[in-house]
């Protein structure tokens, strides 16, 4: 399921909630694939509250609300000229080696849409991407090891 599908289901379970605004969508990946399920949030500045809808061919789920950690900003999702897969193979074509798994999100980044692709490695090192939504340019590459050596 492409995220722009998936944005146009969950925002049609999220009508009548006005105050709810499109945020951020996700997904865990095993492999270099296209995914089949999405967690599409929205915001509400008013409440402070999160509300998660799980797509997926079989329909949308949408949770109870939940408290944010923090003030979030709105995802123009018309930002968006570059989808997941074109992101997904930026991150194929760069990375060395398979990882064993990869979050994918799509969040606003300083006034922007971005993909973040986080992979992380059998060595327990993970790369974190971040993608132009809207030109597929990489505009940043980092990696660091999730288990500190002594």
């Amino acid at each position: 399921m492409h995220v722009l599908d998936a944005i146009e289901k969950a925002e049609e379970k999220m009508r009548g909630r006005e105050d709810f605004f499109l945020c951020s969508c996700f997904v865990s990946l095993r492999e270099f694939s296209e995914p089949e399920e999405w967690t599409v949030l929205f915001y509400s500045r008013k409440s402070g509250n999160l509300i998660e809808c799980t797509c997926r061919g079989g329909g949308v789920d949408v949770s109870d609300e939940i408290r944010a950690v923090s003030e979030i900003d709105r995802l123009d999702k018309s930002l968006v000229l570059k989808d997941e897969m074109h992101a997904i193979e930026r991150v194929r074509n760069d990375l060395a080696g398979m990882p064993i798994n990869i979050l994918v999100s799509l969040h606003t980044k300083d006034g922007r849409a971005v993909w973040t692709m986080s992979a992380v490695m059998q060595n327990l090192s993970v790369t974190i991407y971040d993608i132009n939504a809207a030109t597929g340019d990489i505009i940043r590459k980092e990696t660091t090891g999730l288990v500190r050596r002594l």
